[in-house]
């Protein structure tokens, strides 16, 4: 196994070329990814005085909001971790020079939407062409004309359910060809993805904050996710729900995701560890007071909508219903329905869990070799947990990574978290018979980023 680092500065011109060069390599790199955050990055230089001067600390490419990114190779294949731009710097100064120190810190170019603030009314609904707008380099004023916002323009926006390129054509995917070495009686049924073409309330939304405050507060109403992701040299940014996968008794796992093994002749993992907390809402009521009339009324979800990784739930296990209260000044019974099932989505979350691994292992192992790519761990995405007894194994969410690599090591510190756990002998929402036909194309989600 041989893995390489690579920093790149990135100087990005008007007319959108942007000029790529390869960096001295640090001493040690730390990507921290995380949900409902930006990713953060750490660069660490060794430094010392060299004609006079301490030259890294006065190189350009590390002055503020200087856009870097930051990709590791893997026996070969590159992959990128980060873009973004420097936000900070921790110095340290040793008597002689020798000893000294730089430290480079900064995030991914989600904050570039905390710049831009607003006082706009969007009307009752907002759909995919507005959510673009936002998340574009350029805004259409009143008088229709363009103005530049942050100079800055994705890859691929992936917004509600549907991919754009940065020109704002549709891109349609390719339908996904079945695997014949799989088994015809093992099918995976993904998460279905598809939403609708437009956020609607009832009365106007009013952003009154900056841009990255607004798409996070709709994004919590609606029960989405705002994240920025990376294939091969794309990035993308996405507003949308998080592809989840649904357990059925043929699948105890995702068979598209990467599996860890523990306490097995090859491990990967050396220590896992669990907690969960069963004292938060399992149904959740609500007082919907429409804002036209100020009338009330009254709202209860039992069961969050979304999907399960596990055929137990904390209310089966428990037989306890906790039951919380929302008062919600919404327009309407749908409107408080999608606020009242974010809630609970958010609240199912009950089981936490960590462990780190090192590619080395993992390659020696082959765990995460499938085909002719490895697979790099991702915030968003699902992983594969074996030899942990048959409650606590299966399919986990990950809610946050550290990478950190120095001197050929690559090791990663993942976060996760689960909305149930396992009775292999249990009942299943996916009948064994009759799998959902509208659910069988797959959502990959190893793909690198």
């Amino acid at each position: 196994m041989d893995i390489k680092l690579i920093i790149r500065s990135i100087n990005s011109y008007a007319d959108g070329l942007r000029i790529f060069n390869d960096l001295e390599l640090p001493a040690s790199v730390e990507v921290r990814e995380g949900m409902k955050q930006a990713t953060t990055f750490t660069i660490t230089y060794p430094e010392d005085i060299c004609d006079g001067d301490f030259k890294k600390i006065a190189q350009k490419v590390f002055d503020p909001f200087s856009e870097l990114e930051i990709w590791v190779v893997i026996d070969d294949k590159e992959y990128c971790l980060v873009r973004g731009l420097v936000q900070g710097q921790q110095i340290k100064f040793a008597q002689g020079g020798e000893g000294s120190q730089l430290v480079i810190t900064g995030a991914d170019n989600s904050i570039r939407f905390g710049w831009v603030s607003e006082k706009k009314n969007w009307g009752p609904r907002i759909d995919r062409e507005e959510i673009m707008a936002i998340l574009g380099s350029t805004r259409v004023t009143k008088d229709k004309k363009e103005i530049s916002v942050n100079n800055y323009e994705f890859d691929e926006y992936h917004i509600m359910g549907k991919k754009y390129q940065a020109g704002g054509q549709e891109i349609i995917d390719k339908p996904v060809e079945s695997d014949e070495h799989r088994d015809e009686k093992s099918v995976a049924v993904p998460d279905p993805v598809a939403e609708e073409d437009f956020l609607s309330f009832t009365s106007d939304m009013l952003q009154s904050q900056d841009d990255l405050a607004f798409l996070k507060s709709l994004a919590d109403q609606k029960g989405m996710h705002f994240w920025i992701s990376y294939e091969g040299d794309k990035e993308i940014v996405h507003f949308e729900k998080i592809p989840l996968w649904q357990i059925s008794k043929r699948e105890l796992m995702c068979p598209d995701a990467i599996t860890l093994h523990m306490n097995k002749e090859f491990s990967d993992i050396d220590e896992f560890s669990i907690s969960w907390d069963c004292d938060r809402p399992t149904s959740v009521s609500s007082e919907v007071t429409n804002r036209k009339t100020g009338e009330a009324s009254k709202n209860k979800i039992a069961k969050a909508e979304q999907s399960k990784l596990g055929n137990v739930l904390l209310s089966d296990m428990s037989g306890y219903v906790i039951e919380a209260f929302h008062s919600i000044p919404a327009g309407d019974e749908k409107e408080a329905n999608e606020r009242t099932n974010a809630a609970l989505n958010e609240a199912e979350w009950f089981i936490k869990a960590s462990c780190s691994t090192n590619y080395e292992k993992l390659c020696k192992n082959e765990s995460i070799q499938s085909g002719n790519f490895t697979h790099v761990f991702h915030a968003h995405k699902l992983v594969n947990i074996d030899g942990i007894g048959s409650r606590h194994r299966g399919t986990y969410l990950i809610s946050g990574v550290t990478h950190s690599i120095s001197a050929g090591s690559y090791k990663v510190q993942l976060e996760l978290m689960r909305n149930a756990w396992v009775d292999p002998s249990g009942e299943f929402d996916v009948s064994e018979e009759e799998p959902a036909a509208e659910n069988a194309a797959q959502q990959d989600v190893t793909e690198p980023a």
